[in-house]
């Protein structure tokens, strides 16, 4: 039975406020205390009409964690094991300490086997995790987080397949192989790495601890993924290759700490941080009131580094120029940045492609090889007599900031940029009155002072781990940190 109060406003306000906190009673009956769906963070752009029970799961956020039904013993003993094979490279000093050390892995997971899982702060039921697993089995949709921010997306599986065709199309720079069932060579690549790699370190080309960190074993193969921009026009996708298990992935990291010094000689214009360029531009001396701000964007950069272009400018600034060359050759280091990078071959919806030239976005290489490409034509533009500079310029990766003069020597620096490379194209963004966000910061010009502040693209939803996440509480209290310090605001 209803309850009206027609005619008495202040009854019938009364009555509205009783309803609203029944509701709110057993909302959090259902679904526990201070939750409360929120859909702003989900983006559905699928033909499947999400349930209340749905949508209050996928509010959470992709990162938000559920607590394991059961611990299955056999797979935790075969973890530690691996383990403990894999710390006879760094055995203990002296060497009786072996056994004391085996011991205590072996409690260690006994412990942890027989841990009983405390999920007094978990408040979901049974009904959401039926809901989860309904979501996770239903072939016609797809599942992701957006490219910008955190959240959901939901698409159409087919209209995801289409997406990222339109990318995988462009035979310069991927080739379909087939069925991953048939052309699926992880175990042939694997063993092609180890077999070179093994004949460098026999003819004394790398040493034995190099060749033992760099090793490829039980490989897996890399997969393609798309996330949606959908802060764009049409929701575009960006293809991210994740290669965390391949059998490139330690030798491309080990490779980072040797093309960490030509990084540092082309990265003299480049910005670390959001923090530090704030402090940057607070402390730039401008010459006058009327400068311009503007900022420039590369087009699909890491689609677009010539690979053996961008090798060849590493070999020649680390052999040919005054930093210290690698303990080894020139020849050694380009067949091994071609071993890491090259022809790299991955799945994606079950079929095998292959990489042809360009970066991957996700290769542990990838930001550094885009850095130098990018810096290394940012010092020929900048050492060039015949074109004016600007006043301030900070680069991170494919965005660049610049304070010019006025507005045509912005254009006319953009017109040199597009000019020196075929694979450099820009876009540009100019200021709006007299302010430009950049790396999360808003640059407003106040006569011949700047000052900053937070700047909030649109796709943000001030979305942090929920604290009954099934997480590790050091991660959330690091979250709550960086928080108090990005956005104090949020926690007044």
């Amino acid at each position: 039975m209803s309850i009206t109060s027609e005619g008495n406003p202040i009854k019938e306000k009364e009555h509205l406020a009783r309803n609203e906190r029944n509701v709110n009673r057993l909302v959090a009956q259902r679904f526990g205390q201070n939750v409360s769906p929120n859909g702003k963070n989900i983006v559905n752009l699928s033909d499947y009409k999400l349930t209340s029970t749905e949508e209050f799961e996928l509010s959470h956020g992709l990162n938000f964690c559920l607590p394991p039904t059961n611990v299955k013993s056999e797979e935790i003993f075969a973890e530690f094991e691996v383990l403990m094979a894999q710390l006879h490279h760094r055995k203990p000093s002296p060497a009786a300490n072996l056994p004391t050390l085996k011991a205590r892995l072996t409690d260690l997971a006994h412990a942890y086997c027989g841990c009983p899982i405390d999920s007094a702060n978990f408040l979901m039921t049974k009904e959401c995790f039926c809901a989860i697993r309904a979501l996770r089995k239903n072939p016609s949709i797809d599942i992701t987080k957006p490219d910008k921010g955190s959240g959901v997306v939901i698409l159409n599986k087919q209209d995801y397949i289409l997406k990222m065709n339109s990318v995988l199309g462009d035979e310069s720079k991927f080739k379909a192989l087939g069925p991953a069932a048939n052309f699926d060579d992880t175990a042939k690549t694997e063993r092609r790495i180890q077999h070179r790699l093994f004949r460098l370190k026999e003819n004394g080309s790398i040493t034995s601890e190099i060749y033992a960190s760099v090793r490829p074993v039980g490989s897996q193969r890399p997969r393609m993924f798309g996330l949606l921009k959908t802060h764009k026009p049409n929701v575009p996708v960006r293809l991210i290759l994740s290669m965390i298990g391949s059998a490139q992935h330690k030798l491309a990291k080990w490779l980072i700490d040797i093309l960490e010094p030509v990084r540092s000689l082309y990265g003299s214009h480049c910005a670390t941080d959001s923090f530090t360029f704030a402090r940057e531009v607070k402390t730039a001396n401008l010459p006058h009131s009327n400068v311009f701000f503007g900022s420039y964007d590369i087009i699909s950069l890491f689609t677009n580094v010539p690979l053996k272009e961008t090798i060849d400018i590493c070999a020649c600034t680390l052999y040919d120029s005054d930093l210290p060359p690698p303990p080894f050759s020139r020849k050694v280091l380009v067949e091994l940045l071609n071993m890491a990078t090259c022809s790299v071959e991955f799945s994606i919806n079950d079929t095998m492609y292959r990489q042809t030239d360009c970066l991957a976005m996700g290769s542990p290489l990838g930001p550094i090889l885009a850095n130098i490409f990018v810096g290394f034509h940012e010092n020929k533009l900048f050492t060039a007599d015949t074109i004016k500079k600007p006043f301030m310029y900070r680069g991170y990766v494919d965005d660049t900031f610049v304070i010019c003069d006025n507005e045509a020597e912005f254009d006319d620096f953009l017109d040199n940029w597009n000019a020196l490379h075929p694979s450099l194209k820009f876009t540009f963004e100019k200021e709006c009155d007299s302010s430009l966000p950049f790396l999360d910061v808003l640059v407003e010009k106040r006569g011949i002072n700047i000052i900053t502040s937070v700047y909030r693209k649109p796709t943000f939803t001030g979305q942090y781990p929920r604290w009954n996440s099934f997480s590790p509480n050091r991660r959330k209290l690091n979250s709550i940190k960086l928080g108090t310090r990005i956005y104090p605001e949020n926690f007044n």
